[in-house]
């Protein structure tokens, strides 16, 4: 009679059983060298303050903002020009850090209106409001106007809606070149016509379609606000911490003691060279930031106290306004505990090109 399957096996299991346990002890000691390996490699990363504010940053402009709402953003022109204005950047990087572009291909929808405020909100301007002033917005070399177009008007219905593109994997930028009439500048001089016309903005959004696709990246956005270059805001560069608890810290406030590292902002008006200076027995500067602004990076000299790294690069806020990069304790022992010794290690000097 032959054998059933079944008793086949319990022979099989009392004869090797030895085998077999060797077996399934040594499968069961890999599982948990993959699962120690891979809590291990994801368990080394740096603690920096406000890690979450990093996300969205893959989409960034030199004048579109994040937030859910529409700021006023000052575009700056001097009173001599004849075709005021200035180019809108959107690029597919933290602006200042091409060297880490968003992996993937980003669509948008990129959305124009003009607007003006009528005592309680923002709203479409009106071809009585507009009179002969127009704003033009150039973008994939095609012209948009806004208000008075030759003998007619344009684009005072609500939002232009165009679609955007950006590549993947690779530095991208997109441009939109806005331009205002320049009776509009005359307006914000002391000659003024009188009585004064309402004043028009553009509204600009770039929003990645379909939102459900990029959830790891928000819209940006902006309503142009046309000044007088110098008029309000100084040429100047400076750089700060730009965490939370920085932004609101007294000097003498302790750091979390679970940090690894800060977040930092360098951003101001004008052109010229920026010089960066930091404490690096405590602090590294982020390389790869150190590498993207093609500046001279001069480490400090041996045996030198306080160790004082230097970094100067050019900066031009018609091509990028901001910069974000982080500051990373070295490890060496520290004494700074608060928030205004760890200040103390970094400083910053800003020299105009053309005073």
């Amino acid at each position: 009679m032959k054998k059933s399957k079944m008793k086949r096996i319990v022979d099989f299991l009392k004869k090797y059983w030895i085998s077999v346990w060797i077996f399934v002890v040594s499968l069961s000691l890999v599982s948990v060298g993959v699962v120690y390996a891979f809590y291990n490699k994801t368990s080394t990363a740096k603690s920096v303050v406000a890690r979450v504010g990093a996300v969205g940053k893959h989409f960034s402009s030199n004048y579109l903002q994040r937030g859910s709402a529409i700021m006023d953003v000052p575009l700056y022109v001097n009173e001599a020009d004849t075709e005021p204005g200035d180019f809108v950047r959107i690029f597919n990087f933290a602006q200042g850090n091409p060297g880490d572009p968003y992996r993937r291909q980003i669509t948008y929808t990129l959305k124009m209106r003009m607007v003006y405020h009528d005592g309680n909100d923002f709203v479409n301007a009106t071809q009585a409001i507009v009179g002969d002033r127009f704003i033009t917005a150039e973008f994939n070399e095609t012209t948009y106007t806004f208000g008075k177009n030759g003998a007619g008007y344009s684009n005072l219905e609500g939002w232009l809606e165009l679609s955007g593109s950006l590549a993947g994997n690779t530095a991208s930028t997109d441009t939109v070149k806005v331009t205002y009439s320049a009776d509009q500048i005359t307006e914000l001089t002391e000659n003024a016509p009188t009585p004064l016309p309402e004043k028009l903005y553009l509204e600009i959004v770039a929003e990645p379609t379909p939102p459900e696709s990029y959830l790891d990246i928000e819209k940006i956005q902006a309503r142009l606000d046309l000044r007088l270059n110098g008029s309000v805001v100084p040429v100047t560069w400076n750089g700060y911490f730009n965490d939370e608890g920085a932004k609101n810290a007294a000097a003498g406030d302790p750091l979390l003691s679970s940090l690894e590292g800060f977040n930092y902002v360098i951003e101001g008006v004008g052109e010229g060279t920026f010089t960066l200076s930091w404490n690096s027995e405590y602090l590294s500067l982020n390389q790869n930031f150190i590498t993207s602004t093609g500046g001279t990076y001069t480490p400090a000299v041996d045996n030198a106290e306080p160790k004082i790294d230097t970094l100067v690069f050019t900066v031009n806020s018609n091509t990028i306004s901001r910069y974000d990069t982080q500051f990373y304790l070295t490890g060496v022992a520290d004494p700074a505990s608060t928030w205004g010794e760890i200040k103390g290690y970094v400083s910053d000097t800003f020299v105009e090109a053309n005073p």
